[in-house]
């Protein structure tokens, strides 16, 4: 091969690789950001602490969130989705999971959510609310203070 082939593969390569590099930037400094499962900004910003949140019965597609933060908001991530199962049911398997993970109920980590916990400098909250549809919205949020 010769050398000017060589040298615009290498120059292409660059290039891209610079334009992913702006693109994640982009990307991780945006005060407010929705993703979907599976695109770029899923891979890159969700944590798996959130993608892995307990989802049963599971109606539609569950949406992600990301926050940078700003002044004195805090950097969040989360996941919100509707279910069929009961409320009950709902908390029972999403406080078993974040008591798992390190997190202990603390009803002073709440901010928006209904209940709440603290592990370190992190805190995480969620809320479930009954729909007129017969189906339960969740959400869900990891906080870094």
């Amino acid at each position: 091969m010769k050398w000017q082939v060589k040298a615009l593969i290498i120059c292409g390569i660059l290039i891209f690789a610079s334009g992913v590099g702006l693109y994640s930037l982009m990307l991780a400094f945006t005060e407010s950001l929705y993703v979907e499962r599976g695109s770029y900004a899923y891979y890159l910003l969700i944590p798996s602490f959130i993608k892995n949140v307990p989802q049963p019965q599971i109606v539609g597609e569950p949406e992600y969130y990301s926050s940078c933060g700003d002044g004195p908001k805090p950097m969040a991530t989360g996941v919100s989705f509707y279910s069929k199962d009961l409320k009950s049911e709902l908390f029972d398997q999403i406080n078993r999971y974040a008591v798992a993970a390190g997190y202990t109920p603390d009803p002073d980590a709440v901010i928006t959510g209904d209940y709440g916990y603290r592990r370190g400098s992190m805190a995480f909250e969620f809320k479930i609310e009954a729909e007129s549809n017969g189906t339960n919205s969740v959400a869900a949020y990891e906080i870094g203070f």
